[in-house]
């Protein structure tokens, strides 16, 4: 009978690249050899060929929803098996966790004490990043022109967090693979589509200059992009002003005049 761990890493790694997740992970099971070369092809080849997507739900993997299921554990919904993952997941439940965004195979969670954590899925890894709260526009809430309109000590204190976070409009995203160890997560956040970072080595949040209200954002080739209705500002470097590389559109005129324009 023939030796499979004893394969060319070679070989191994021609098979694993063209591997659904769910082929690597029944095959990390197998012997020492595998598991390492995938784990090795997992770290230097972040984009692997063949992954559909997983959605992702922390509710009953039924769609109905009941007492007994587990707060611990997310479902994931492959579009390629047509098939419902469960996986048990680390504290805080996953279910008071709200998703803020996904990259590179991670999720980034928000729980109702404002904790922002990255979390593997598949491994259960969790990475803590700063608190939300040591964020100055989120310390003290103000209007575009800097008048304090209110303070998350009062949001603490005086609500639901759970009911408060969505009102935020927290979206994250990840700059590179945190399995590398050296990864930036931005923020946009209240108020009005501010931006924020926090580098992999960071104990704070560091705000960043921002002219308008940002509605998405994204890296590509170690730049941040972030568009707000048309117009796309660029950053070549997080610790410089950014520039404006579309500008926003005009409305038309029949759009402005219905605003009380001329």
């Amino acid at each position: 009978m023939a030796d499979w761990s004893n394969l060319h890493q070679d070989v191994l790694n021609l098979i694993f690249s063209e591997l659904s997740l769910h082929g690597l992970l029944c095959c990390t099971v197998i012997c020492g050899t595998w598991l390492r070369t995938i784990r090795d092809l997992r770290r230097y080849c972040s984009k692997l060929c063949h992954q559909s997507p997983w959605l992702a739900f922390s509710g009953s993997s039924d769609g109905i929803g009941s007492a007994t299921d587990d707060p611990f554990a997310a479902h994931f919904f492959s579009l390629s098996e047509q098939k419902v993952y469960t996986i048990p997941l680390p504290q805080p439940p996953i279910r008071n966790r709200l998703f803020l965004g996904s990259s590179y195979g991670w999720l980034i969670t928000i729980d109702e004490c404002f904790k922002i954590r990255l979390l593997n899925p598949i491994n259960g890894a969790q990475i803590n990043i700063p608190f939300i709260l040591t964020l100055d526009n989120i310390g003290s809430f103000r209007d575009p022109w800097g008048r304090i309109r209110g303070n998350a000590n009062n949001i603490i204190h005086n609500q639901y967090l759970g009911e408060e976070i969505p009102k935020l409009n927290f979206k994250a995203m990840l700059s590179s693979d945190p399995s590398r160890g050296d990864y930036i997560v931005t923020l946009i956040h209240y108020p009005y589509g501010g931006i924020s970072i926090a580098r992999s080595n960071d104990n704070k949040w560091t705000t960043m200059s921002f002219p308008g209200l940002y509605q998405d954002a994204i890296f590509y080739k170690d730049q941040l992009y972030a568009t707000f209705y048309g117009r796309i500002d660029i950053w070549d470097d997080l610790d410089q002003e950014w520039k404006t590389v579309v500008p926003e559109p005009k409305l038309p005129r029949v759009i402005s005049s219905m605003f009380g324009g001329r």
